[in-house]
C-alpha cells in the first residue's frame, strides 16, 4: 500500500502531517516511488533518477560501487580540539609516499614523532596521546613529498 506523503512544500521536503511517523513510509522501495515530489512520472528504465533527469543515460552501472582515490594532500584540523588526552590526526595522500608527522611545542621545541615511514595512497588518522604533556598550545606538522603544513592543537587537563 503506497501512501500519500505530504511535504512542507515543494521545496522543503519535511515531512508533515500524516506522513510523520506514517511506518508504511519507512524503508519504502524505490520501485515503490513512480513520481517525483511535483507529481512527474520517473523514468522506468532509470528510477533513481529525477523526473527530468531520466533521459540521461549514465557513464556507468549505478549500482557500481567505487572507492575514490584521494586526488591531493592534506592535513585536517585534529578532532576533538580541544582534547584530554587523546585527539585523532587525519591526512590524505595522494600516492604512496614516505612521511612525517611531527609535534612541537609553542617555542618550537620538538615533542614527539607521530609517523615517520611509507605509507599507501588514502585517508590516514593518527592518534596522539597527550597524556604525558602540560596542558597548552601545541603544533603538529607534516612533511611528504614537497608538501608541509602546519596546524594548532590545544591540550586541556
Amino acid at each position: 500500500v503506497v501512501t500519500a506523503v505530504e511535504f512542507e512544500s515543494n521545496t522543503d521536503l519535511t515531512l508533515v502531517g500524516a506522513s510523520v511517523g506514517d511506518n508504511n513510509l519507512a524503508g519504502m522501495a524505490l520501485e515503490m516511488v513512480t513520481t517525483d515530489i511535483f507529481g512527474n512520472e520517473r523514468s522506468e528504465e532509470y528510477p533513481y533518477m529525477g523526473a527530468f533527469e531520466g533521459d540521461i543515460p549514465l557513464d556507468r552501472d549505478p549500482t557500481d560501487v567505487e572507492v575514490d582515490q584521494p586526488y591531493v594532500f592534506s592535513l585536517d584540523q585534529n578532532y576533538p580540539n580541544p582534547f584530554n588526552p587523546a585527539t585523532n590526526i587525519q591526512f590524505t595522500l595522494p600516492e604512496t609516499m614516505e612521511v612525517r608527522l611531527d609535534v612541537y611545542d609553542v617555542t618550537g621545541r620538538h615533542v614527539m614523532t607521530l609517523v615517520n615511514e611509507q605509507r599507501e595512497a588514502g585517508v590516514h588518522t593518527v592518534v596522539f596521546d597527550g597524556a604525558q604533556l602540560a596542558s597548552g598550545v601545541y603544533v603538529y606538522r607534516i612533511m611528504a613529498g614537497n608538501f608541509v603544513e602546519t596546524r594548532k592543537l590545544t591540550l586541556i587537563k
